[in-house]
């Protein structure tokens, strides 16, 4: 059935924000089934990861439409509010790019082990450029190259 069907069918579908189990509740056959289908061929497979990830603007369309309708009167406002939250959560699975937080890793090292303050602040700073945030990271301007922490100030001598 699923081959009659085809890929393109499917993938509609997943685009326009149907989840694989309202698909498989729709064509009468087991979730298991169209997972199996859409993931044993590589071309189906990489084409069913494209629909997903066009899928998120669906996702947060209805939740926007759910927000709109709260302040039309229409639904309770709480009810949409955690409704539009779902939405966007089901937005960044289908796409990281609208994660609220994004994917980075830096690892920092040096040849015996441990990590300098230096060298952790440089990863912070990379992180954060990663993350384009160009302004401010916990206080410090990062717009520049960091510069050498100081040595504290002695401790004042008694009189």
């Amino acid at each position: 059935m699923l081959d009659q069907l085809g890929i393109e069918d499917i993938c509609d579908r997943i685009e326009s924000g149907e989840s694989q189990h309202q698909i498989a509740r729709n064509l009468t056959i087991q979730v298991s089934e169209l997972n199996r289908w859409l993931h044993s061929d590589p071309q189906r497979s990489a084409r069913v990861k494209q629909a997903m990830a066009e899928s998120s603007e669906s996702w947060l369309d209805r939740g926007t439409d759910a927000l709109e309708r709260a302040m039309a009167g229409e639904v309770d406002a709480t009810a949409a509010r955690a409704y539009a939250q779902e939405c966007a959560r089901r937005a960044a699975i289908r796409n990281p790019q609208y994660r609220d937080k994004p994917d980075l890793q830096v690892n920092v090292t040096n040849d015996a082990g441990s990590t300098p303050a230096a060298n952790i602040l440089a990863a912070a700073i990379q992180l954060a450029r990663q993350a384009g945030l160009t302004q401010q990271l916990a206080g410090l301007v990062i717009e520049h190259a960091p510069q050498p922490v100081p040595e504290p100030l002695p401790a004042p001598k008694p009189e």
